[in-house]
């Protein structure tokens, strides 16, 4: 490609509290980025839980189902050179983070947390989670 680079990035459907069907989800977009050549594609914060699970956060079921779910995106993408940039959560230390995982080819290559949490108007992001 000319030593040019491809980015994109993917919204993908998100239904509350379901990470099955939203990984099921990012795996599809994540394969139609690889077709398109995209190099780089990077998904929406808490993608697999969504934005608005609110209280939903601190349950452990929907934890562990998420964590299942980036489990099944990690074996979709094995055999896929896109690097997958996805929003999760993650409890360190009883703590709640806003993360985003980085993928490539069945590997979580780093984890980075949000640093800068709003809490203004519709955005309460400092109830649920710590700044990392």
């Amino acid at each position: 490609m000319h030593g040019f680079y491809r980015l994109a990035s993917a919204v993908n459907k998100t239904v509350v509290a379901n990470p099955h069907t939203n990984a099921q989800e990012v795996t599809a977009l994540l394969n139609e980025a690889y077709q398109k050549q995209v190099s780089v594609v990077v998904f929406p914060e808490l993608t697999l839980t969504g934005y608005t699970a609110s209280d939903l956060f601190f349950n452990q079921m929907l934890f562990q189902s998420q964590n299942v779910a980036l489990k099944s995106v990690l074996e979709a993408s094995k055999n896929i050179s896109t690097v997958a940039i996805i929003g999760i959560s993650l409890i360190v230390n009883d703590r709640l983070y806003n993360c985003a995982v980085v993928i490539q080819q069945g590997t979580l290559l780093g984890i980075v947390p949000k640093s800068y949490l709003p809490n203004k108007k519709e955005f309460y992001e400092k109830r649920q989670f710590i700044s990392g």
